[in-house]
């Protein structure tokens, strides 16, 4: 389904029907959407998109038709990145499957057909419309992040990943990790910000941690206990720490020493910028928070 800005229905597609009806597809199965982003722009600029399925890629051209598939090594495809249209490497698709071997590359081709390769399953040749290149291996588990990043140490771009098993950085040109911190984590939430001007991760979890986790190198550089499990994290312009957790939401100054706290009995947030938090009380209501700029 597609909405316009008001709400109101624009297109709803159905995608799951048309899929049933190709006969050119033996492995991977489209029935439901887990996650979305658009691999191309038609002359006038209309968006078309690329969804991810149960081992399969579907392709869309900007009217909503199937112009093509790509199987997936994996089951659920989450964090369909594409590389923009300002970069050298435009058009390249990073997918990643939680529960297989890690994240999967898909080189954009010259135009907007199909790449004209096939995938070899024994006795059937199932076309690709992008060619499944690489896997690169990551942690399994829920994904938590997914996102480009600019570093001065990787100037050809990167991109950072996180799961709740731990994060990684990993360079568009290797196609191989500039770091991973792994093992012994539990996250629940992973966001992106700046501790002295230098981009970091910050990261919370069961445990009640909260960490800075530098963006170059993986080093963690910061690191304070908030006392109960970790919700969500998100940074003010002025650098506070806004962490909500099952007890309630803490302000961090920016050497993160409290400065302001709010008792809730919370079970999940949603950061909306502007100080804004959407939460979910353990009694399943939901409230939306804006913080005084004095917090």
């Amino acid at each position: 389904h597609l909405y316009r800005p008001d709400g109101s229905l624009r297109h709803a597609w159905q995608i799951a029907a048309k899929f049933l009806q190709r006969d050119d597809c033996l492995q991977g199965w489209f029935n439901a959407t887990h996650s979305i982003n658009i691999w191309n722009r038609d002359e006038n600029g209309r968006g078309c998109f690329v969804l991810g399925g149960y081992g399969i890629l579907v392709f869309l051209n900007a009217d909503g038709d199937i112009v093509g598939h790509s199987f997936v090594d994996g089951p659920w495809s989450y964090n369909i990145l594409v590389a923009p249209e300002s970069r050298a490497d435009r058009g390249d698709i990073y997918v990643r499957c939680g529960w297989n071997h890690g994240i999967m590359y898909y080189p954009a081709v010259p135009g907007n057909g199909p790449s004209g390769e096939v995938y070899h399953l024994g006795g059937f040749n199932q076309p690709m419309f992008r060619m499944l290149k690489r896997v690169i291996p990551f942690l399994n588990g829920r994904s938590l992040a997914a996102e480009w990043i600019n570093l001065p140490t990787l100037p050809e771009g990167a991109l950072f990943f996180a799961t709740e098993l731990g994060s990684g950085v990993l360079s568009t040109a290797t196609k191989d990790w500039q770091w991973k911190l792994e093992g012994g984590m539990s996250l629940n939430t992973v966001s992106l910000g700046q501790i002295e001007d230098q981009p970091v991760a910050l990261i919370g979890g069961m445990d009640g941690f909260v960490a800075a986790v530098d963006l170059r190198d993986g080093r963690i550089i910061r690191r304070r206990h908030v006392g109960a499990p970790v919700l969500g994290i998100s940074q003010t312009a002025v650098g506070k720490l806004l962490v909500t957790t099952h007890a309630g939401v803490q302000s961090l100054d920016d050497n993160w020493l409290p400065d302001n706290s709010l008792s809730l009995r919370l079970n999940r947030v949603l950061a909306l910028g502007d100080n804004r938090l959407l939460v979910s009380h353990e009694d399943d209501t939901i409230e939306l928070l804006e913080l005084q700029t004095n917090w």
